[in-house]
């Protein structure tokens, strides 16, 4: 009777043991892990695939756009800044830009006198008259303000324009026309350039005054360049009638 008691007693403990390891058991996953780390990562990463994470709200799909604030803000500083410096032009220095326009504003002067003297083309007369005119306003003009911002105004012609005065001044008839109308050309496509890059000066008033001036500028360029075509056209007839 003595062993049966302990032979029932070994049984009943070894079922208890069984019983209490069984519930500590995880309950099966078909083939799925049982690291509770594990199960919630992929419940995580489920979530995130789903759009969702702890509740939160997935961005909207963006057909590949960067999302990141980065990304997202560049293209708007790029709009604000012209996008890598384009459509961003940077005015020259004040006292830079006063020089080089004193400079082509007196050589202007010293041709239209130059042209009025030498032509006997009554176009060039005109367009030589014009010319003195206009920049001679111009250049006292911008005197005035060079001065009240004390910048430095040149009071005679460079080198550069001083050779190209001397040079036309050698000319006469028709070479000088050719020359005068040819010089007017470049000078005005330059002065165009010059009082466009002037227009975004530093100085308020420098700007003011470029801005003023370039309509006038463009006006002149496009008489210099009907005067150019009009002395080409005349030369093709003089040559033409020589020929018949």
């Amino acid at each position: 009777m003595s062993s049966i008691r302990t032979t029932v007693a070994l049984t009943a403990s070894g079922l208890l043991w069984i019983a209490a390891a069984a519930a500590q058991a995880p309950a099966p996953g078909n083939g799925s892990t049982a690291n509770p780390g594990a199960a919630a990562t992929q419940h995580q990463q489920g979530a995130l695939r789903n759009g969702t994470a702890n509740g939160e709200q997935a961005p909207a799909p963006t057909n590949g756009t960067d999302t990141s604030p980065g990304a997202a803000s560049s293209p708007h500083q790029q709009e604000v800044t012209g996008g890598a410096g384009k459509g961003m032009r940077k005015g020259m220095s004040p006292q830079s830009f006063v020089s080089k326009a004193a400079q082509a504003g007196m050589a202007e002067v010293k041709l239209a006198e130059l042209a009025s003297q030498k032509t006997q083309n009554d176009a060039i007369k005109q367009f030589a008259s014009h010319m003195q005119s206009d920049h001679s306003t111009a250049n006292s003009e911008l005197e005035s303000i060079a001065k009240q911002e004390n910048i430095t105004v040149p009071d005679k012609l460079d080198a550069k324009h001083q050779s190209e005065v001397d040079s036309l001044s050698k000319k006469s008839g028709a070479a000088f026309d050719k020359a005068y109308a040819a010089a007017m050309v470049k000078a005005h496509k330059q002065a165009v350039a010059l009082f466009k890059s002037g227009s975004h000066s530093s100085d308020q008033n420098i700007a003011s005054f470029a801005n003023k001036t370039l309509p006038t500028l463009e006006s002149h360029q496009r008489m210099a360049d009907d005067l150019a075509s009009q002395l080409r056209v005349a030369s093709a007839d003089k040559g033409g009638g020589a020929n018949r």
